[in-house]
């Protein structure tokens, strides 16, 4: 549609014509077109309390809940959308026996595993595959299993991919006897998320035939500004350009690269409350099996239905006696 100026079309006593009749129809479309001449609304007309009313924040995005997946189209959400993360452990090859890393995190969330070595030999290092040593009754973490044939050292890498959006802290353990480091484990959320029973940690012990009395659990929680240069650390670099075609380099190893344990400074354990699981059951109703979930709820208050929510587990940890916070610095 194009606009028509009528501003001067209307003299005293003059009749409407049809012609104009159009053109006064014509012209609303021709404002919401946005065509040139037709009015437009000021530019601080649409105020942040009318957003809020329709359901979007101050970034310009959807409040949580306001368009559930009955909105979404199936090819809407893409790779990038998705919200997944990794967790890593390793275990220090000291001697010639398979040797089992600690569980990785993510738990039933948990998609994608890959396991690597770092050895003075490639051929020095076998992965022996998911086991878990004097397996029980009751279903338990897998680790994975390796052993060194060669060398003189050695270190087994087990990685998963999982599903998450909370990661409300980073923890990082290390398994150590006499100064020396026997196992590692980093998540961005505690080793009991997605699992079940609880965990303190998640070193099962006898760890590789090491007794809980003869070590010590170290844990170490980085601020985001120092995950963020351990996770810029991790991505390989070719020519001042990101290599896409390199896998990430080690959280561990891109710790220790930038940081430095202070064995004589502790820190404070975190009072924060933080993810552990998604409920199984909410408000009476099955909402671990998305066929029995419901879409809506009805809420007497605004008198609508709503998107259901369900909200995610969260508790303030405590602190376990055998676990030390310890503080770290740049190297």
């Amino acid at each position: 549609m194009t606009w028509v100026d009528l501003s001067g079309a209307f003299g005293y006593g003059t009749k409407l014509t049809s012609a104009q009749m159009q053109q006064l129809r014509d012209n609303i479309a021709a404002a919401f077109a946005k065509d040139s001449g037709a009015p437009q609304l000021a530019a601080d007309y649409v105020v942040a309390s009318m957003l809020a009313d329709a359901g979007i924040d101050s970034a310009a995005k959807f409040v949580a809940g306001v368009v559930d997946q009955s909105a979404i189209g199936a090819s809407a959400v893409g790779q990038g959308e998705l919200k997944t993360t990794t967790s890593a452990t390793s275990v220090n090859l000291s001697t010639t026996s398979i040797l089992y890393t600690a569980s990785v995190g993510g738990g039933s969330y948990a998609f994608g595993y890959y396991v690597t070595q770092a050895n003075s030999g490639a051929s020095d290092v076998t992965f022996n595959g998911m086991a878990y040593p004097a397996l029980g009754t009751s279903y338990v973490r897998p680790k994975a299993g390796f052993t060194r044939t060669g060398g003189t050292g050695g270190t087994g890498y087990h990685l998963v991919t999982y599903v998450q959006a909370s990661g409300e802290l980073h923890w990082v353990f290390l398994l150590m006897k006499n100064g020396e480091i026997l196992a590692t484990w980093e998540a961005p959320d505690h080793p009991c998320f997605g699992y079940m029973p609880f965990y303190d940690h998640p070193f099962d012990f006898p760890f590789n035939g090491e007794q809980e009395n003869d070590c010590e659990i170290v844990l170490v929680i980085p601020t985001m500004e120092q995950i963020e240069a351990i996770r810029q650390g991790q991505i390989p670099m070719k020519n001042g350009q990101e290599d896409p075609f390199s896998q990430n380099h080690s959280f561990i190893d891109v710790f220790f690269d930038k940081f430095e344990i202070q064995e004589s400074k502790e820190a404070d354990w975190p009072d924060v409350p933080v993810t552990i699981a998604l409920p199984r059951i909410h408000e009476g109703k099955v909402v671990d099996d998305w066929r029995f979930m419901p879409r809506t709820k009805y809420n007497p208050e605004t008198e609508l239905f709503e998107p259901f929510k369900v909200k995610p587990i969260k508790r303030v940890i405590s602190k376990p006696d055998n676990v030390t916070v310890l503080s770290i610095k740049k190297r």
